[in-house]
C-alpha cells in the first residue's frame, strides 16, 4: 500500500496517451509497446487481448490520462514516518492547509535528531511450504520491509516541502493524502 500526497491545484493540465492493456501482456511486443509506441504492435495486442476486458474492451490498448498536478507517492511505512516527523495526524486519509503544511515542514527541519524515527530493514519469513512440484521451501519470504535512515527521512521532508511550495506557486490551498 502507498500514500499519495497531493496539492489541490486548479490549473492542472491533462494529457492522454495510449499504452498496452495488461490483459494483452502475452503479446510478443508488449514490452516494446510500453517503452516506445503502441502503433506497430496494435494488431498483435488486439489478438492477445481478453475480449471481455473492462479497460480496453478487447483492443489490447488503453487510454491513460495524466495530469501535471504535484504529487508525492511514498510506501506506507515511509509515509507514516513522514507524518510522524511532520507531527501530522497519522491516518490513511488527511487534509491540512498550506499554512499548516509549511509549519510542519519548519518544525521537521528544526529537529536536530531523527534517529528515533529510523527503521531497520526487516525480512519476515513464513512457515515451510511445498509448491505444486513437491519442492519444499524452508523459509519463504512473506514480507520484506526496507528501512529508512535519518538522511532518508530528511530527503522525504524536503520532497514534501517541494510539493507544498510547488502547490502554493500554482494556487493550492491545501495538501491531502490518501
Amino acid at each position: 500500500m502507498s500514500y499519495t500526497f497531493t496539492a489541490n491545484i486548479t490549473d492542472a493540465k491533462t494529457s492522454t496517451r495510449e499504452e498496452p492493456c495488461l490483459c494483452a501482456q502475452n503479446a510478443e511486443g508488449f514490452g516494446d509497446a510500453f517503452r516506445n509506441s503502441v502503433e506497430p504492435h496494435r494488431a498483435e495486442l488486439a489478438r492477445e487481448a481478453w475480449a471481455d476486458c473492462g479497460i480496453c474492451k478487447g483492443t489490447g490498448v488503453e487510454s491513460v490520462t495524466d495530469d501535471d498536478a504535484p504529487r508525492l507517492n511514498l510506501n506506507e511505512g515511509n509515509a507514516v514516518l513522514l507524518l510522524k516527523v511532520l507531527d501530522l495526524p497519522v491516518d490513511c486519509w488527511g487534509e491540512i492547509t498550506l499554512a499548516e503544511a509549511r509549519r510542519a515542514v519548519m518544525k521537521a527541519r528544526s529537529r536536530k535528531n531523527l534517529s528515533a524515527f529510523e527503521r531497520d530493514t526487516k525480512a519476515v519469513y513464513g512457515a515451510p511450504t511445498t509448491d505444486e512440484n513437491g519442492v519444499v521451501e524452508l523459509r519463504p519470504l512473506r514480507v520484506h520491509s526496507f528501512g529508512i535512515t535519518e538522511a532518508g527521512l530528511r530527503d522525504r521532508i524536503e520532497r514534501f516541502a517541494e510539493l507544498v511550495e510547488l502547490g502554493a506557486s500554482r494556487g493550492a490551498t491545501k495538501i491531502t493524502w490518501a
